[in-house]
């Protein structure tokens, strides 16, 4: 999965970026009843200042990653570590290297999100 190749997506918002660039990437590999995409970034510190719009799997394929939560509760994940991102989740991902991570969600929220 670190050599598939992804299709570029829309840049964040400019307010979103606090740092770094503004260059990521996505591939769905499936649709069913969870949609499975892989994600990459390139070094970058991006606010969630909106509630995360679904429950979210996490698996990272490439770099690392540091979720600050608004509370302050910060927890950094590893290549091969996995984490849930809980729906309403606000804080910031720190992505200092290239970032891949392999994302499952259920179908239904992902749609949502889409529209």
């Amino acid at each position: 999965m670190r050599e598939l190749k992804l299709d570029s997506i829309p840049p964040w918002p400019a307010e979103m970026v606090l740092k770094g660039t503004n260059e990521h990437a996505l591939k769905v590999l499936h649709k069913g009843e969870f949609v499975v995409t892989v994600y990459a970034a390139e070094p970058a510190l991006i606010d969630i200042s909106y509630p995360y719009p679904y429950d979210e799997f996490v698996l990272v394929l490439e770099g690392e990653v540091t979720l600050t939560s608004r509370d302050g509760e910060k927890q950094t994940y590893k290549v091969g570590e996995s984490f849930v991102v809980p729906k309403g989740w606000q804080g910031t991902w720190d992505m200092p290297s290239k970032f891949r991570e392999m994302i499952i969600v259920e179908a239904r929220a992902w749609i949502a999100n889409e529209e």
